[in-house]
């Protein structure tokens, strides 16, 4: 197994065939909606890529240890303050990892069915879980204790469910509802009607006082968070949305369809300003650069793109990986994305010029996530192997590494 990799010449991926029962899988298991808000910065520029990894010394030399996951991790995300690690199981648990020890918190967070989507609170509280039957839970981070059950959604949680101040989580539900919960009560706050099929992504904007809903419907909507009004309805896809994102100003809005394409709308008036064209097969992600004008989007062909979302121009193409994307994001920064495959690597590309960094192929079956620490210099990727690495973004370094038992890899035909 190897943890440590340069980057490698880039190769054209393959355009895998992808059924039903594995889009499925995939649009659960991704919860990556909308770029997460960046750090105040006074120069408003990203962070240099070449500075200190700030963290590496705390972690200390490279450690092992287990995973505690009886079958492949689903999903993995930091904590807002960087210290601690959340995983998602198959086994039906999520698991909170302390960083510098390498330590299981005591507390284990159970489902009834797979958990394939974690996300702290952005004020790191509140925990969320979403599993495979489309229950939500919030969680006390301290303590474990269960605050609420959210049943009938469609198991999604996307980076930005959760209100900027904590207070509410937004939520779809497989009946083309979508609700608002108070996030200390459980209780809900408002319900917006409605979809008229399944929701794909529901988040909040940058300043929590709307919220977007996408759906298999082909639609995208914009919302009043505090009145539930429907204020836009973006419509034109010829098929279902896997998920749609809103600009870090919030003018406009980026949907990802199952059929390949994405649109880029005006998010005041619902009129297409550009479509976004390239891809071979579904979508899985797609996002607004958290610094300047550009879009990303990511598709099971094995490739992601860089586009212009003025003119729909394709400024990158980043090939190389040899199987159907799971994933793809930015770094709160805006420097950097990462992307994670069923082709067992994960690789960290510069968001500018689409220049392969790094590539990390630690796992030894499908990456299904991949994420970075919010101060963009670490990534997360956890996989069908049951193990879950944590490595610099900049060489690919191993810090941490949980490993699991090897398990067979159920999505194969």
């Amino acid at each position: 197994m190897r943890t440590l990799l340069s980057p490698t010449p880039t190769r054209r991926a393959r355009s895998g065939v992808f059924s039903a029962a594995r889009l499925t899988f995939v649009a659960l298991a991704l919860g990556c909606g909308g770029a997460a808000p960046p750090p105040t910065a006074s120069s408003g520029e990203p962070a240099d890529p070449s500075a200190r990894e700030p963290g590496a010394e705390e972690l200390g030399p490279p450690r092992v240890y287990a995973s505690g996951h009886a079958g492949p991790v689903l999903d993995a995300s930091f904590s807002p303050d960087q210290r601690t690690l959340v995983t998602a199981g198959a086994d039906g648990t999520a698991r909170i990892w302390e960083l510098a020890t390498g330590e299981a918190r005591a507390e284990v967070f159970e489902h009834g069915a797979a958990v394939t989507t974690v996300r702290f609170s952005p004020d790191g509280r509140t925990l969320a879980t979403a599993a495979a039957d489309g229950a939500i839970r919030l969680w006390s981070v301290r303590g474990g204790q269960l605050r609420a059950e959210l049943p009938d959604q469609t198991g999604r949680l996307q980076a930005d469910s959760f209100s900027p101040d904590s207070s509410a989580l937004v939520t779809g539900g497989a009946d083309g509802v979508a609700s608002i919960w108070d996030t200390t009560t459980g209780g809900l706050r408002r319900t917006l009607e409605r979809h008229e099929d399944v929701i794909t992504s529901a988040t909040f904007s940058r300043d929590g006082q709307r919220v977007l809903t996408s759906s298999l419907d082909g639609s995208a909507k914009v919302w009043e968070a505090r009145t539930g009004v429907l204020r836009v309805s973006a419509e034109g896809h010829p098929r279902g949305l896997v998920l749609a994102a809103l600009s870090p100003d919030g003018r406009r809005l980026v949907s990802a369809s199952t059929d390949g394409s994405a649109k880029v709308w005006e998010a005041e008036t619902g009129r297409v300003s550009t479509s976004l064209v390239g891809h071979e097969g579904a979508l899985v992600a797609a996002a607004f650069n958290p610094f300047g004008p550009s879009v990303m989007t990511a598709g099971v062909d094995g490739t992601a793109r860089i586009w212009d979302p003025r003119d729909g121009t394709l400024r990158a193409l980043l090939e190389g990986h040899e199987g159907p994307l799971a994933t793809a994001r930015y770094n709160r920064q805006g420097s950097a994305l990462v992307t994670a495959s069923r082709d067992g690597s994960a690789r960290v590309w510069d968001s500018a010029t689409g220049e392969l960094r790094v590539a990390l192929l630690a796992h030894t079956g499908p990456v299904h996530s991949a994420a970075f620490s919010p101060d963009g210099e670490l990534v997360v990727t956890s996989g069908e192997d049951g193990s879950v690495h944590v490595v610099s973004a900049h060489t690919g370094a191993a810090r941490v590494t949980f490993t699991g038992a090897a398990v067979p890899d159920a999505t194969q035909d």
